[in-house]
């Protein structure tokens, strides 16, 4: 990706969560550094509807479609002028706001997935949507999207999150790497606070003493902690060539710091651990990893991040 002015699809259902994804784009990424267009599906018929007809095999007309679809319009309408207001009064120009509203033509993450291949540099999403049955239509769109949405970065808003730390996981692999890279390539010299962490499982805790482990045992615990001072060594030159990139796209150094975590039972729950404890509400993760094995692995630390990030942004890279 090269620097310049990016492209961000917003995808808004009208919900106040999705409100908050672009209220999070606004304060993110500073005027002049991107252009946004707001993108919506919308339906001829409620999803719930649309849903029973599919599964019942029954056709037949909605007396009140072109009565609720005038109102979707009408609703998505203000939402829009809404969303583009807070845009304005973040510094955006109407020439870096575009407005796109498409009648649903096949699945929703299919059709802003198609939408989100040309060109953009992230697809953002809220997290919930305007009712407990959509809640579970973007959860399952987001699952969908992370799946299948392979070369454009996904960018998940959920709560309220400040934008004034963020956190990225590394590993020692190109997915990790460009992931730091990406953050760089977004943000510049307009980057916050920035940590680069590093998680590493290790043995789970044992419950006895030292004296009562068998000699066997033992080795296993000293290789272990061998291997993990290894891994500690080989990630400080990872880190290092991350600050390096970051400072090469404009990221001041001195907002950067890293930090390794070891023995971890989970990576999922020590990432989000960390991410609560230093206040980062922007959690960015790699989607591929070392290997078909890892990226298989990595992709999962991705869902599991998701599934616990329920007040954060989480961005899923590469």
């Amino acid at each position: 990706m090269e620097q310049g002015e990016k492209k961000i699809l917003i995808s808004v259902d009208g919900s106040e969560h999705s409100f908050e994804a672009v209220r999070y784009v606004a304060q993110m990424l500073p005027a002049g550094r991107a252009k946004v267009t707001l993108f919506h599906v919308i339906s001829r018929l409620p999803d719930s509807l649309l849903d029973v007809r599919k599964t019942s095999g029954i056709g037949y007309k909605f007396v009140g479609s072109q009565a609720w679809e005038q109102h979707q319009e009408k609703k998505i309408g203000d939402f829009m002028e809404r969303a583009s207001r807070i845009l304005k009064t973040a510094g955006y120009s109407t020439d870096s706001i575009s407005v796109v509203v498409r009648q649903r033509k096949g699945g929703i993450a299919r059709d802003i997935g198609r939408e989100a291949q040309k060109g953009y540099d992230a697809l953002v999403l809220g997290r919930r949507g305007v009712s407990r049955f959509k809640d579970f239509i973007i959860g399952s769109v987001a699952n969908k999207l992370i799946d299948h949405l392979q070369n454009v970065p996904l960018w998940v808003v959920g709560g309220h999150p400040d934008t004034k730390k963020i956190l990225v996981a590394m590993d020692g692999s190109e997915g990790a790497m460009a992931a730091a890279e990406y953050v760089g390539n977004v943000l510049g010299d307009a980057c916050p606070e920035l940590l680069l962490l590093n998680v590493v499982r290790g043995l789970l805790a044992l419950e006895l003493s030292y004296e009562e482990l068998s000699f066997e045992e033992r080795d296993l615990i000293k290789l272990t902690k061998e291997e993990l001072e290894k891994a500690k060594v080989e990630m400080e030159s990872v880190f290092e060539d991350a600050t390096k990139k970051l400072e090469q796209k404009g990221v001041d150094i001195r907002r950067i710091k890293t930090k390794f975590v070891s023995e971890a039972i989970s990576r999922a729950g020590s990432i989000i651990e960390e991410a609560d404890k230093g206040g980062y509400d922007t959690i960015v993760v790699g989607r591929r990893g070392l290997s078909k094995v890892e990226a298989f692995f990595m992709g999962r630390v991705s869902s599991k991040v998701m599934q616990l990030a329920k007040e954060k942004a989480l961005w899923i890279v590469g």
